[in-house]
């Protein structure tokens, strides 16, 4: 997955990636089935109800917000610092986790501006 987010989004001609993007939300879903989607799920599930968006869109409106929230955990910030460089491969993660954690939030917002 990794750099394969900003690839697929920036440039939706690009097959590979936008391939590469399904295996990826393909795996997601097995995980989702062995373990409780929680916070971000319970919040999109409404948001696209009540405003006909789709259900991935939901999701991503609420994902940093869901992230920061959990971010005060120490083991929420460290599990978010070591997942950080597969998503955004040129973080600086020679810091602690909160700092990681926090450039890791700060990503996913910049992809909901972009």
């Amino acid at each position: 997955m990794e750099g394969l987010i900003e690839t697929a989004v920036s440039d939706g001609s690009n097959v590979e990636a936008r391939g590469n993007m399904l295996i990826g939300a393909m795996l997601a879903g097995k995980t989702f089935a062995n373990s409780p989607v929680a916070a971000v799920h319970a919040l999109a599930y409404p948001i696209g109800g009540t405003f006909h968006v789709s259900h991935g869109l939901s999701n991503s409106l609420v994902l940093p917000y869901v992230l920061r929230f959990n971010s005060v955990d120490a083991k929420a910030a460290k599990d978010y610092a070591e997942l950080a460089p597969y998503v955004f491969p040129d973080l600086n993660t020679d810091r602690g986790a909160q700092a990681v954690s926090a450039e890791f939030i700060e990503g996913w917002r910049n992809y909901q501006r972009d």
